[in-house]
């Protein structure tokens, strides 16, 4: 952000006044959106030295235009304050507002009774500049203000927050709201950050879009903006063809579940017509359990888990499909391992791998590389350390860099699941700044909630996965819908039922509702 907002102001003439004057008012925006009449309120606004303070005294400015009660207290001196935060001290003074420098230890107090008085703070301290720990008066101001319990508006990141990785100070300030300009800092979605920014709003204020572009980013927010222009169409006259023809191949005993859940979320996505392919001793069990999908008996091992004997007969069959998933409910049986494996490499349709599907290639990358058509894998932490050979820690420690190397090795769109969950691909737009030499795109999902902690919740996302492929998306698009969706219906689910007693049907069930959410804000 330094250097795209620098790049504003020296290439395309946009002074860093006109910006910060564009950020205050934003922010009052978003306060009017989500307090109402900002006039009935008492504000204090707490500021920084710098840039982030010199917002907050452009909001203190419009705060009082608009009739609200404010008081504002830097925590530093006037003489600290330069370039144009202090040219809108200076605005904010004149306008009759006095502001009370931190002189002594006076300064505390006024601030503890100020923040009595005031309906709404505004965290105003530091900005995505800050690095490294807070000197002992932030983590002071800090402490102050997570002390009083009235709503808490932060100023771009909630001072505290790398805006980077989302990690966070010894203190932080807990916000209610974040306001951040330009664009979503990826700190504010990456965990723990994310616990402390509450509602997260954007400010446009202004700056070019090829100042972005110039900058090479490589990493996107998947947003309702986005999973609108992504979300199918459908044709008044459209029948059950036109929806997609979708395969899901797995099963084994003891793992019905799992087959059933994707076949259920991929008619709850939208999916015309949804076959199992399942071991042929299950097959009266799943008839009885699934009432829309249809089944395909397929031969199995003496342990009822599918027979590599079964890939003549899905090779056979596959032509008429639009889409395939692998790998639910299938098990680590090492003959229904093979047939994954050698299924991978002979698909010649959009193909979602998860599950057991993931693990049998476990220690067998090289294979994976073969994929026989777009592929899009979607494993968590510990099928994604066992497909790159290391231990989960290593993967949620830098989830970002790992996704990233796997959508390298095996040339797939990679969701790495969790939170947030993370999709990397293949880029052919060239590489972003600090990308090694093969490029790659990756997104951010920013729905999902505790609720999608429970069983059989990966088997929905792959159901959602795959019924987008069936309506045509690209290999890409329906990852990206799948996990928007998935995510906000798991949200939906939590809603109704609380996130401790969400189960994974719950998950299915609000897919529905979950699209016609997107569609309506289309």
């Amino acid at each position: 952000m330094k250097a795209i907002d620098k790049r504003a102001i020296e290439e395309y003439g946009i002074p860093g006044l006109e910006l910060m004057e564009r950020a205050g008012q934003g922010i009052l925006e978003h306060m009017e959106k989500e307090l109402g009449d900002v006039s009935l309120h008492r504000v204090l606004v707490l500021c920084g030295k710098g840039n982030n303070g010199g917002d907050g005294f452009v909001l203190a400015r419009k705060l009082v235009q608009k009739g609200a009660s404010v008081k504002v207290l830097l925590l530093g001196t006037k003489g600290d304050v330069r370039g144009d935060a202090k040219t809108n001290l200076g605005r904010l003074e004149r306008s009759g507002i006095n502001v009370t420098q931190q002189l002594n230890e006076d300064w505390w107090k006024e601030a503890a009774d100020a923040l009595k008085w005031c309906t709404v703070k505004v965290d105003a301290l530091l900005g995505t500049g800050a690095r490294g720990p807070l000197d002992d008066d932030m983590r002071r101001a800090v402490d102050l203000m997570n002390g009083s319990k009235k709503t808490c508006v932060s100023v771009d990141v909630p001072t505290g927050v790398n805006s980077d990785t989302g990690s966070v100070e010894e203190v932080c300030v807990k916000a209610n709201l974040t306001v951040t300009m330009a664009a979503v800092k990826r700190g504010l979605l990456l965990f723990p950050g994310k616990q402390y920014c509450g509602k997260i709003r954007v400010v446009d204020i202004g700056v070019p879009d090829k100042a972005y572009a110039d900058e090479g980013i490589h990493m996107e927010a998947i947003d309702e903006g986005l999973a609108g222009k992504l979300l199918p169409q459908r044709s008044p006259t459209a029948h059950k063809g036109d929806c997609g023809r979708v395969l899901v191949i797995g099963g084994s005993v003891g793992m019905t579940g799992a087959i059933f859940l994707t076949c259920h979320s991929a008619m709850r996505a939208g999916a015309g017509l949804v076959f199992a392919g399942v071991p042929e001793s299950l097959n009266d069990i799943l008839e009885v359990k699934m009432t829309e999908p249809l089944t395909v008996p397929l031969p199995e091992t003496k342990e009822r888990t599918l027979s590599i004997s079964s890939l003549e007969k899905i090779l056979e069959i596959l032509p008429g499909f639009d889409a395939l998933a692998l790998g639910p409910g299938l098990s680590r049986n090492e003959e229904s391992a093979e047939l994954a494996r050698k299924l991978i490499g002979a698909a010649t349709i959009p193909t979602v791998l998860d599950a057991d599907g993931l693990n049998a290639f476990e220690g067998k990358g090289e294979l994976l590389k073969k994929h026989g058509a777009p592929l899009s894998m979607t494993p968590h932490a510990g099928e994604m350390a066992r497909l790159l050979g290391m231990q989960r820690e290593d993967v949620e420690r830098d989830r970002i860099s790992i996704v990233e190397t796997a959508a390298r090795k095996f040339s797939s769109v990679t969701l790495l699941k969790g939170a947030p969950t993370l999709i990397s691909t293949l880029s052919s737009a060239g590489g972003g700044k600090g990308q090694s030499e093969v490029p790659v795109r990756t997104y951010m999902n920013t729905t999902g909630s505790a609720a999608l902690a429970t069983a059989g919740s990966g088997d929905v996302l792959t159901g959602t996965i795959l019924a987008f492929l069936g309506q045509g998306l690209s290999i890409l698009d329906a990852t990206l819908l799948g996990a928007y969706v998935h995510g906000l219906a798991g949200e939906i689910a939590g809603e109704e039922k609380g996130i401790w007693g969400v189960v994974a049907s719950d998950v299915a069930e609000s897919v529905p509702r979950a699209m016609r959410k997107i569609h309506s804000v289309q």
